[in-house]
């Protein structure tokens, strides 16, 4: 049998209590995930998303990564902020909008790992200024 080389795609990574953790789609995705991810953009393009299909919509999202992590792992991972946009941005790969799921995943991560720069503080010997 034919060993299948695995390319990543789409690069996934939760803030776990443990640490950080990285998941990638899997290299096959059936057609059959891909028309559940085309409805899900487009219920996840609304202005406002109900709770229970945000719920809905993480359980596919472990499902499709091959439950390498839980519903709750999901939730603890990623910021509570960006949680739609996530789930919208692996329903883009997975329909093979690559391109504009990496720009959204990458946004949100410079937004919540971004370190921010420290300006060298001024430290003057205050008891020498003149008066």
């Amino acid at each position: 049998m034919q060993e299948i080389k695995k390319t990543e795609t789409f690069k996934l990574v939760l803030n776990l209590s443990t640490g950080k953790k990285t998941f990638f789609l899997p290299n096959f995705l059936s057609a059959t995930d891909a028309f559940v991810a085309a409805e899900w953009t487009e219920k996840l393009n609304a202005e406002t998303v109900p709770f229970d299909l945000l719920k809905e919509a993480t359980q596919f999202v472990v499902k499709v990564f091959g439950n390498r992590f839980t519903v709750e792992e999901f939730l603890d991972g990623i910021h509570a902020w960006f949680l739609t946009s996530t789930i919208y941005s692996i329903c883009l790969a997975i329909v093979g909008r690559i391109a504009e799921a990496v720009a959204i995943i990458n946004a949100i991560d410079s937004t919540t790992n971004s370190t921010k720069k420290k300006k060298p503080r001024n430290r003057r010997n205050r008891s020498n200024q003149q008066k």
